[in-house]
């Protein structure tokens, strides 16, 4: 039995979903690295505990956005509306157009 082609929603959502993950992946590991590398430029333990603070600090923050982002994402999905991830819908548009 062949399966059915996927709707353009479908497609068009499924390629936001993988650019959104990607995008969230790779700050995630810029905003987890940095810290790392600051410290090794600074070399002074005081310091680098501080860096390590905020670093904490901002990264649960940045969990949280884009946990709750990820969130209201899935449940506009979900209900079958038509949305855009606003800092990825170019790119997303520019990939759906040349399929």
């Amino acid at each position: 039995m062949e399966r059915a082609a996927a709707s353009k929603w479908y497609r068009y959502h499924i390629r936001q979903a993988f650019l959104f993950g990607t995008f969230c992946a790779a700050a995630a590991a810029l905003a987890l690295s940095w810290p790392l590398v600051l410290a090794l430029l600074v070399g002074s333990v005081p310091a680098t505990l501080a860096i390590y603070a905020v670093a904490i600090v901002l990264d649960a923050a940045l969990f949280f956005a884009w946990l709750a982002a990820a969130i209201a994402y899935g449940k506009r999905a979900a209900r079958g509306e038509a949305f855009e991830v606003r800092f990825l819908g170019a790119i997303t548009r520019r990939l759906s157009a040349k399929r």
